[in-house]
């Protein structure tokens, strides 16, 4: 399953190349003026003055309670809506960063789209193999936040129960650092490598969805796989 590999990127490497302004609006995807989007964003970030606790507080909840699912069902565009996937409470990579941006500036934190080509090495060692022979993920979507003048990638797809049944190791947020996905697994083998870094977009890119749906017999085979085997990351 190579989603994605053949798109040609529109963001940009340096984040100096982000408009902060854009960075706190919504649009077709980040509908965080939609009832379920803003009053979840302000029940997570009750009390709380520091906006890293408020950082906080959203990536935590978007990765443990939006329950990673390699093969979503997308029906269409909308199911990449962060009101769908807030009420779905499960997405892929795409939408899990979808929603942390739309919750973040639901709070009027400055939030973005960060993308990567990762390689995930139990992957060789799996029945996913057949579909991912070099266990690359193309254009693996995360979001980015700015806060304390500076902009932090915050990479919270993996759930806590995911982590806990495979043996991997948590992505745990810390005030002013990035947070990645762990290179290594609990026991200390190879998890996670960046091969290349594709850069931020202010927006989520219409061509990722469009992808998907274009090569819609190959996303249902993939589906069927993966919902067959029983397969999680």
């Amino acid at each position: 399953m190579s989603t994605f590999s053949s798109l040609k990127f529109r963001g940009s490497l340096n984040p100096q190349n982000l408009n902060i302004n854009k960075c706190l609006l919504e649009d077709q995807f980040m509908d965080f003026s939609h009832p379920l989007v803003y009053a979840a964003a302000r029940a997570l970030t009750k009390g709380y003055s520091d906006p890293w606790d408020k950082i906080s507080g959203i990536f935590n909840f978007v990765r443990d309670k939006i329950t990673y699912n390699f093969a979503p069902n997308l029906a269409g565009p909308e199911d990449f809506k962060a009101s769908r996937i807030i009420k779905a409470r499960q997405g892929f990579c795409h939408q899990k960063a979808i929603l942390s941006s739309a919750l973040l500036r639901a709070v009027e934190i400055p939030s973005a789209l960060y993308f990567q080509d990762i390689i995930d090495y139990p992957l060789l060692k799996s029945r996913y193999k057949e579909y991912i022979p070099s266990g690359i993920l193309y254009y693996h979507g995360l979001a980015a936040v700015f806060a304390d003048g500076a902009w932090h990638r915050l990479d919270g797809t993996l759930d806590s129960g995911l982590c806990r049944r495979r043996g991997y190791r948590l992505s745990i947020i810390k005030h002013g650092r990035e947070t990645l996905l762990p290179d290594t697994t609990e026991t200390g083998n190879k998890h996670f490598k960046i091969l290349k870094e594709h850069g931020y977009l202010e927006f989520y890119d219409p061509a990722f969805s469009a992808y998907i749906f274009k090569n819609k017999e190959a996303w249902k085979k993939w589906r069927r796989f993966v919902h067959k085997e029983h397969l999680s990351m």
